[in-house]
């Protein structure tokens, strides 16, 4: 996929207060369409300063293709330069769910929410473990 240029490019922005009343806006983190995603939401933070979040249209690259429209979650990790983004789980509208929406978070660091289509009915809540670190 090419990089985009104007509609379906998704972009994290960070506002900084001026002192003045007003605030700074700059880029954080510019998604690209195909598996990185483009249209981020629902953001959170962890105590280590990484951002989670849903994209609606993302995961192409990951088994999906533009007309299914696949969404994922994401995180965002902070370098000493920019953002590593990490696909953490792509739904496909199957059985796994479809439109997620209302990312929250536990203390364990699992997170919830509901996805409009998929599983056994219509639409359903689901959550995702965090993983365990892989062996030495």
């Amino acid at each position: 996929m090419s990089a985009c240029s104007g509609y379906g490019c998704g972009l994290v922005y960070k506002l900084t207060p001026t002192g003045t009343g007003r605030w700074t806006e700059s880029p954080a983190y510019r998604f690209r369409f195909g598996a990185t995603g483009v249209y981020p939401s629902d953001l959170l933070f962890d105590a280590a300063g990484n951002l989670y979040g849903i994209d609606s249209l993302g995961g192409i690259s990951n088994g999906c293709i533009v007309s299914q429209s696949c969404q994922i979650v994401f995180e965002l990790s902070p370098t000493s330069t920019n953002w590593k983004e990490t696909v953490l789980q792509t739904f496909s509208n199957g059985v796994d769910g479809g439109n997620p929406n209302d990312l929250v978070a536990d203390a364990a660091g699992n997170f919830y929410g509901t996805a409009y289509v998929g599983g056994p009915c219509s639409g359903l809540v689901f959550r995702l473990l965090p993983m365990a670190p892989a062996p030495s």
